[in-house]
């Protein structure tokens, strides 16, 4: 096998696994917070300890808070230079629309964009290996950051729909509760 075709399949199947582990983190964040909760509702109460090692500290909480949250600071920062002052601001906004999911702020989101152009740029790259013309090649780079462009912004606006459509549908009982209240 040439090299270059080992090189694109490691490329791809590394591109895989990190989508795959973006994917795990983002479905099973809540069951990680539920799993935590009823972790501490069983535990019987222990005496508090004020110092507690630095092992143990380093050790709280889940894997993707230790992980993926430092990451993305890291790659905001890069963000956070190329977004303009006045997008940050309605990104902040959008994100409290969308009740701040995964307790993401505004450069957090911006790291997250950065690694979304990355990831689907390296899957291009490894899918224009088997591509004939360069100006499929280079049409399928394009459209691949495009796509890690734009999916950030899909996916908080679909979040933002699916919000307002439980407010919307709670609204009625809520409208109840408070008239029979007064």
């Amino acid at each position: 096998m040439p090299i270059s075709l080992l090189l694109i399949l490691a490329l791809a199947f590394l591109t895989g696994a990190l989508l795959m582990l973006a994917l795990t983190a983002l479905l099973g964040a809540e069951r990680e917070v539920v799993a935590r909760r009823l972790d501490s509702l069983a535990r019987p109460a222990a005496p508090a300890n004020p110092l507690p090692s630095l092992a143990d500290a380093e050790l709280e909480g889940t894997w993707r808070e230790r992980l993926w949250q430092p990451v993305l600071r890291r790659v905001a920062r890069l963000g956070a230079r190329l977004t303009p002052a006045g997008a940050s601001d309605r990104l902040r906004a959008s994100l409290a629309k969308a009740g701040n999911p995964d307790g993401l702020g505004a450069r957090e989101f911006g790291g997250l964009r950065v690694v979304s152009i990355i990831l689907c740029l390296c899957l291009a790259a490894s899918i224009c290996v088997f591509m004939p013309t360069l100006g499929a090649r280079l049409m399928l780079l394009g459209l691949a950051a495009l796509i890690g462009l734009t999916l950030p912004e899909t996916l908080l606006e679909r979040a933002i729909r699916r919000r307002q459509t439980l407010v919307r549908r709670a609204l009625p009982d809520a409208i109840d509760l408070l008239v029979v209240s007064v």
